[in-house]
């Protein structure tokens, strides 16, 4: 093993034109897949992969409030005017249905019939005492007028009759950037209005913009230490590319391998990934803190790529061990981890 690499090292030193060549082509192939990988933020992956767990998922996913939006439409501190409000929600209906072109709404529910109200009615007066508390049944002695009655129900049939969108959709990101567009128009036309929303693919996109949001803030934290830290041990200043470059091209032999291996991973999953940084340039340290006590890049490679190679590859075993768990997000983190950490070693054995 060390012979092959120190003869790699003699090879490419006497065509060094091949070399950077061989470099660039292999940096552009894996960055052309691994922009490719479908990362993915379904919250049920920590779900454990066992056949209790896959009927909750199946619950989970074949709820139809799941793949329902909510959009209210009220007035600024409680007062409204009924024909704003529904003005403004035929406005957003016509303009939601128009740019979505049939594609990201299945269909829209702005306005609830008769019948629909007397059916909601009947259901709630059959089962009162379930939604009512103690605290309720001590307030009807007030509400129970004839002026409170009156005023009560004319605001509760205004408010059942006033628009609530209900979307189903596939491409949540897409489909939330629309309505967020759209709402915003609303309020600047109708700025006595106040418009929201909420509902199953709404928490889904935010969790997965909080999910990318945190991965690029934890990884260029985890980036910035790790610079300074390079900085004040290593005085030359090329120190820091040659210790993070194995590191990047870690992550991109990982990605990249993942698309052809399964197309897709949590990015959870390569977010928690960022852990593993440390690992991967602790690599590219002790191969440039070892070159200071050798004459030569061939003993330098004689010397370190047995341990290097046993080493990591321990390390690359125990990750790797998270695929046989049953949680679809510790095997992708597990992937990733492992196959990063082969890039790495494979850069620093092969790239000196």
């Amino acid at each position: 093993m060390t012979k092959f690499f120190v003869g790699l090292y003699n090879y490419f030193e006497r065509h060094k034109v091949l070399f950077y060549l061989s470099l660039s082509v292999c940096i552009l192939f894996m960055a052309l897949f691994a922009a490719q990988v479908r990362f993915e933020e379904n919250v049920t992956s920590f779900f454990p992969d066992t056949k209790d767990s896959q009927n909750a998922i199946n619950v989970f996913e074949n709820l139809k409030i799941k793949d329902k939006i909510m959009i209210m439409l009220s007035g600024k501190d409680g007062v409204a005017d009924a024909d704003s409000l529904i003005e403004a929600a035929e406005t957003i209906k016509q303009d939601l249905q128009q740019q979505a072109e049939g594609t990201l709404i299945k269909e829209i529910f702005s306005k609830a019939d008769e019948n629909l109200i007397n059916s909601v009615g009947d259901f709630v007066y059959d089962n009162l005492p379930l939604f009512l508390s103690d605290e309720d049944y001590q307030r009807l002695d007030t509400l129970l007028t004839a002026g409170n009655i009156a005023a009560l129900m004319q605001k509760n049939y205004s408010n059942l009759i006033s628009p609530a969108g209900f979307a189903s959709t596939g491409k949540n990101d897409k489909l939330i950037r629309l309505i967020e567009n759209e709402l915003q128009k609303a309020g600047k036309e109708h700025p006595q209005l106040v418009a929201e929303y909420f509902g199953g693919p709404s928490v889904g996109v935010y969790n997965a913009r909080q999910i990318k949001k945190d991965t690029l803030v934890t990884s260029s934290i985890a980036l910035i230490i790790i610079i300074v830290f390079i900085s004040l041990v290593f005085k030359h200043k090329k120190s820091i590319p040659l210790i993070i470059t194995p590191v990047l091209f870690g992550a991109l032999f990982a990605l990249c391998l993942i698309y052809f291996i399964k197309g897709g991973i949590s990015a959870i999953a390569v977010g928690a990934g960022s852990a593993v940084m440390g690992i991967a340039l602790s690599y590219s340290i002790h191969m440039l803190a070892h070159q200071n006590h050798v004459s030569s890049v061939q003993q330098l490679i004689r010397e370190i790529a047995y341990p290097l190679t046993v080493g990591s590859f321990t390390t690359i075993g125990a990750f790797f061990g998270l695929l046989f768990t049953s949680s679809n997000l510790l095997r992708d983190f597990g992937l990733f981890a492992s196959l990063a950490l082969i890039g790495t070693t494979l850069f620093c054995l092969t790239r000196i």
